[in-house]
């Protein structure tokens, strides 16, 4: 049990950064959308270049690429939980077997 608690914390913690992580992410995409249509309204020989970039972001389906990460660290972290649960039983099982013996 020890042995999986280990590495779980690690786990745990880097999901906590990479959640924060996703949360800049976000963030940056929404001042960049700002960015280009003030851009795009003050500035037309910006329109082709704005264009190529909103372009590569739907191809790459960047809000989906957000969301789903949102969702997969969420379902990370459940797994997480699960495997702490686990670590658990495990260790209580183990004490109350030692303390049976005599």
């Amino acid at each position: 049990a020890h042995e999986i608690n280990n590495p779980l914390f690690f786990v745990e913690s880097n999901l906590t950064t990479l959640t924060d992580y996703v949360g800049i992410i976000e963030s940056m995409i929404d001042l960049y959308k700002t960015i280009y249509a003030k851009l795009e309204s003050k500035a037309p020989n910006l329109v082709k270049t704005i264009a190529e970039a909103r372009s590569h972001s739907e191809e790459e389906e960047i809000e989906f690429v957000l969301q789903d990460t949102q969702n997969l660290v969420e379902e990370t972290r459940d797994g997480v939980r699960r495997i702490k649960t686990i670590v658990k039983g495990l260790k209580d099982f183990a004490q109350n077997d030692v303390g049976g013996v005599v």
